[in-house]
């Protein structure tokens, strides 16, 4: 494979998971907005949940939260 080519790939999926952690964020957001105050949902059911919905595993959701998408 050509260094072109390699480079290409990363950059892909790089934007990718930009593009899915910003998802991330935005469905974290919506689900815990939500929730009535007095309720509100539990960090770690949210993350549960949002790790069924994506299909990923719960340190991916973790890490999606806690990253600064800017910076990747």
């Amino acid at each position: 494979m050509k260094e072109e080519t390699r480079k290409k790939i990363a950059e892909t999926k790089r934007l990718n998971m930009i593009r899915r952690y910003k998802k991330i964020k935005e469905r974290f957001n919506e689900i815990y907005r939500q929730a009535p105050k007095p309720l509100q949902y539990e960090f770690d059911a949210i993350v549960m949940k949002l790790a069924n919905e994506f299909g990923v595993s719960i340190h991916t959701i973790k890490h999606a939260l806690k990253s600064d998408i800017e910076n990747l």
